[in-house]
């Protein structure tokens, strides 16, 4: 800030006075000779301690200014002194001109970086006000999803662990249905292993229907453990059954699911088989890619009524489950936040808000996702369905599970004798020839084929290598190698076989040139 400086004026006294007048430029004056009289002096002048300098300094210098002196008349009549000089230094007008439009420009430039830097003080503040009002909208949001989503059962608490720093944890993923008895309670049973260090996710599905402990030794099928002790003791099933800790817990109920999807605009799946099953209501969904509504969504992950009943459902389940990851995480900013909003009114968790995002962004930027199924087959046990694990293979799966990667195991087919085997070829395409092609490569790799014809239906999408009993499933595995193409199935209730392969040929064959 510019220092304040004081004026000097020349102190007044008591007989008449002139005043001095100041010039617009500089000037130098000759000395006058001047008679003193007894009356005059000079007058006192007051001074800051940075005021003009002395008369006599004035004088040597070319920037002198008047000084005023109160002479008598006497004493100007009696002036009998010659100016000896004077200088007068004086600007031209265009000179005068160019300091003026120069001062101008200064101030101009002035202004303008004061403006400039009140534009860019206003924006700060206003981008410091809008952090702070999203900050403190999205606290008040994270909260709010956190608190709508929370489970709040103490009980399925106490059955959870703490996370490991560093270490890789795991998550009960549990779809409950509203069927009445006898009906199953949860028809979605997964666990999700999350090492968050390594970007890597898998999912072990566990079928519903295996026979489970429960109240010191009864017995019932692992869906209907709800009814029993309510969702903690699900928890505790599954975890006695895998000996797999769960830090965290998140289930989903059919009217949530199908209001999540109907909130997002619907989920696009591939539809292999026409879903219409009396028991889960009247819905159908016919076969293709389809946009599925919420009610659709529902049928489609519940319908048991296919050729391979409930692995089929375990299939369908997985397609709806990553398609709507997929289309969840997809998206960003306030169309994750809109989402996240009905996904934390659609599930209960004992996990916040902040842990869904971050793992979502997880999944969002590419981390590795590997699937399986606990292996094994399906028997009959009081005309009720139940699923039996293949104790050596469900192991492996289970090590490499926890281990991390793909956990998918491979079969060792180095001791399949294919001469002793007994297979028949059907068309399952509605494509002629497909089936005369499947057995002339199956005869040319040594296996003996005994017939071939039509299947009873046309609808396969997929070739599918059927076996009748658990000791054939390395065979199956062998064929399916040898064709190049199809998935191996255990035939158990749901086929009917004659032989101990039955290799239905889809609508996914390459015809042979």
């Amino acid at each position: 800030m510019p220092t304040k400086r004081s004026s000097s004026r020349p102190s007044r006294s008591s007989g008449p006075s002139r005043r001095s007048k100041r010039t617009s430029s500089p000037a130098v004056f000759g000395t006058h000779a001047t008679p003193r009289s007894s009356t005059s002096r000079r007058p006192s002048v007051r001074r800051s301690s940075k005021s003009a300098p002395t008369l006599r300094q004035s004088v040597r210098g070319t920037t002198a200014k008047h000084s005023t002196r109160r002479r008598s008349p006497a004493s100007v009549n009696k002036r009998s002194a010659e100016i000896h000089q004077m200088e007068v230094s004086t600007n031209s007008v265009d000179q005068r001109t160019s300091q003026h439009a120069g001062s101008r420009s200064r101030a101009q430039e002035f202004m303008k970086r004061r403006r400039r830097n009140n534009l860019i003080l206003a924006g700060v503040v206003i981008v410091v006000v809008a952090l702070l009002v999203f900050g403190i909208a999205s606290c008040a949001f994270r909260t709010f999803a956190s608190a709508s989503m929370a489970l709040n059962d103490e009980a399925v608490s106490n059955e959870l662990v703490a996370v490991e720093e560093d270490q890789p944890y795991y998550v009960l993923l549990v779809g409950l249905s509203n069927y009445e008895e006898p009906s199953e309670a949860a028809s979605f049973i997964s666990i999700l292993r999350i090492d968050e260090q390594n970007n890597e996710f898998s999912l072990l599905n566990i079928p519903n229907n295996i026979k489970v402990s429960y109240n010191q030794g009864e017995q019932d099928l692992l869906r209907n453990m709800v009814r029993h002790g309510g969702e903690a003791e699900l928890v505790r099933a599954v975890k006695n059954y895998t000996d797999i800790d769960f830090a965290h817990y998140l289930r989903i109920t059919e009217e949530g699911l199908e209001k999540l999807v109907d909130d997002i605009g619907g989920v696009e799946v591939n539809v292999q088989y026409r879903v219409d099953d009396p028991r889960v209501g009247h819905v159908v969904v016919p076969p293709g890619q389809q946009n599925l509504t919420g009610e659709q969504a529902v049928a489609f992950v519940s319908a048991t009524n296919f050729t391979s009943g409930r692995t089929q459902r375990m299939d369908n389940q997985l397609e709806l489950f990553f398609n709507l990851l997929n289309k969840m995480t997809s998206k960003e900013g306030l169309g994750w936040i809109n989402d996240s909003d009905v996904v934390s009114s659609a599930i209960k968790t004992d996990m916040s808000y902040d842990l869904l995002s971050s793992l979502a962004s997880i999944y969002g930027n590419g981390a590795a996702f590997y699937t399986s199924t606990m292996p094994g087959s399906q028997y009959f046990s009081n005309d009720v369905i139940c699923f039996a694990p293949n104790t050596s293979t469900w192991a492996q799966t289970k090590e490499r599970f926890l281990n991390g990667g793909d956990p998918n195991t491979s079969i060792d087919t180095s001791g399949v004798d294919k001469s002793k085997l007994s297979i028949v070829v059907q068309n399952g395409s509605g494509t002629d020839g497909f089936a005369a092609q499947a057995a002339q490569i199956l005869e040319q790799h040594g296996y003996t084929i005994q017939d071939t014809g039509n299947a009873d239906s046309f609808v396969y999408t997929e070739t599918l290598v059927i076996y009748r009993s658990q000791d054939d499933e390395a065979a199956a595995e062998a064929i399916v190698a040898d064709l190049g193409i199809g998935r191996a199935v255990y035939g158990s209730v749901y086929y009917s076989l004659k032989t101990d392969i039955q290799v239905v040929v889809g609508q996914d064959w390459k015809p042979v040139n």
